[in-house]
């Protein structure tokens, strides 16, 4: 006679330990590959900058761990311009936009989601569930 039981407890230690886990992950790894689009989008645009601060105006906020957003600020740098470059102002000498911030992400977006795809696979195998 064959018998087999499923030690349960263990797979429902492992699945608690999950969401934590994927949390931290998740957090880390969306303020990483934000870091590289800003990182990029500062080198791409087109304006000539004479400061550098167009190249410093970028702002990355954390909204909780699954949610991250890279924006143009007018407090982190002396570049209050900086979303009239990336946008566009027809007020402004007629500036056509230069979308650096999306340019940089869409040129980054296979690897933001092939990173995000390790973080699923890593958090189950930290949490053990593989």
């Amino acid at each position: 006679m064959l018998k087999y039981t499923v030690d349960y407890r263990s797979f429902e230690n492992a699945l608690s330990r999950f969401p934590a886990i994927f949390q931290k992950e998740s957090r880390v790894t969306i303020k990483d590959q934000l870091t590289k689009v800003q990182k990029r989008a500062a080198i791409i645009h087109r304006y000539t900058t004479r400061s550098g601060a167009l190249s410093k105006a970028f702002e990355l906020l954390m909204k909780g761990a699954f949610i991250g957003e890279l924006i143009l600020s007018k407090t982190v740098s002396n570049a209050p311009y900086s979303y009239a470059i990336h946008e566009g102002r027809k007020d402004w000498k007629n500036y056509r936009p230069d979308r650096f911030l999306i340019n940089s992400f869409n040129h980054l977006r296979n690897d933001i989601e092939s990173a995000l795809h390790k973080v699923v696979s890593n958090s189950i195998r930290k949490a053990g569930l593989r």
